[in-house]
């Protein structure tokens, strides 16, 4: 997508894939029952005939989760991106 950008490997930091996730968040005390029908309508909105095709053309490879899978995804990537920050000495200007 952008060639001219090296790598994080180029860069020197070898064994890291970093990839995007998208999802959705609700407020902390929605209701249970609420995020589940959430999940469920969003699962089947990505599975509806099309969409997939659609997200693919997108560069997207659309995956859906349990809300708790997605919890347990976000604090992976919030402790893998941490190393990964500290590792380079990044800064924010």
């Amino acid at each position: 997508m952008a060639p001219e950008i090296p790598t994080i490997a180029e860069l020197g930091v070898p064994g890291y894939d970093i990839s995007i996730s998208q999802g959705l968040l609700a407020p902390a005390k929605t209701p249970p029952k609420i995020i589940r029908k959430m999940n469920a309508e969003i699962v089947k909105a990505v599975n509806a005939p099309g969409t997939r095709e659609k997200l693919f053309a997108l560069g997207n490879d659309p995956a859906s989760s349990s809300p708790e899978q997605f919890g347990e995804l976000i604090a992976r990537e919030f402790q893998e991106y941490g190393k990964l920050v500290k590792l380079t000495g990044a800064k924010v200007d």
